[in-house]
């Protein structure tokens, strides 16, 4: 039984725990938030054992495993060192870091003390993504790649109105490539693996953070191009482009319920609805990763 703690107390947290508390071999132990009233909140809603206030109090108890960090982004380096410091294991939330000298001081510490150390990308452990991948096989020669994962944010009708709130400051490590542009880098990535050249176009407001954007990947002998918006609407999808045929997936990847796979002149219709919830496949890989210490498959993914 993995006895796990969760830092922050916004909706994505909700979202997870709506997953994790039903699944076996989680147990919610512990739950911090800079208001009792939050943490008290989570604590009673889903069951937690104990809540916090102060951070480092509720590392200090030794039965806590694993902590997932939804905190803002400018928190996750300090928040995930300290729960390493600590021997703890730790899922944080995307992005994982604000820059790669973060990133590598914390790997390091992890491999150091034989930890744990996740980002919490639901769609690296879709069954979706497999078929995806799968796919791609059959329309020959790759040419092109086109993504578009844009969500009008909730709170940029109060932005309009001159109240900015901390997703649209650079301080907060914020954005639109953070926030929604990261799901399209991790799944370039797993579809296609690195690339030669990347080049990065946002449109920057006042706080130095981008509200939407777009880039370019170059492969040698084709490209990827995303889109990623905060501040408008969109249809979402993926369309990869070979010499053979298409596959379109309507919606993001995390989302989509369809893939059209175009060929010799027909298409074909995929369905792809998950039969568990988003968050269940990425926290079954998690505990038998961490039941199984498998250290080597986890730097994998």
């Amino acid at each position: 039984m993995i006895n796990f703690a969760t830092i922050g107390s916004n909706f994505i947290v909700e979202n997870i725990l709506k997953t994790v508390v039903k699944m076996d071999g989680y147990n919610y132990y512990g739950v911090y938030s800079r208001s009792i009233e939050k943490a008290d909140h989570l604590k009673e809603k889903f069951g937690a054992g104990k809540s916090f206030d102060n951070l480092c109090k509720m590392l200090e108890d030794p039965k806590i495993d694993l902590v997932y960090i939804a905190s803002p982004n400018s928190l996750h380096y300090k928040q995930a060192k300290m729960c390493l410091l600590a021997n703890k294991n730790v899922v944080c939330e995307k992005p994982f870091f604000t820059n790669t000298k973060e990133l590598d001081d914390l790997i390091k510490i992890s491999d150091d003390k034989k930890l744990f150390l996740f980002e919490a990308i639901s769609i690296k452990y879709l069954p979706s993504l497999e078929i995806l991948k799968n796919l791609l096989g059959q329309i020959g020669k790759i040419s092109t790649c086109m993504i578009n994962y844009s969500q009008y944010s909730s709170r940029f009708d109060k932005y309009k109105e001159g109240i900015v709130e901390n997703i649209f400051k650079s301080e907060f490590s914020a954005g639109a490539l953070a926030d929604l542009g990261i799901y399209n880098l991790h799944l370039i990535y797993e579809l296609f693996g690195m690339g030669e050249e990347f080049s990065y176009f946002g449109n920057i407001n006042d706080y130095g953070v981008d509200i939407s954007g777009s880039g370019i990947i170059s492969y040698g002998d084709f490209s990827v191009s995303f889109t990623n918006a905060k501040d408008s609407k969109s249809e979402n999808y993926i369309i990869v482009q070979g010499e053979e045929g298409y596959i379109k997936v309507y919606g993001n990847i995390q989302e989509a319920e369809k893939i059209e796979l175009y060929k010799d002149g027909k298409s074909e219709f995929i369905d792809i609805k998950k039969e568990r919830d988003l968050y269940f496949y990425e926290f079954e890989y998690f505990k038998e990763i961490f039941e199984n210490k498998d250290f080597e498959s986890s730097k994998k993914k």
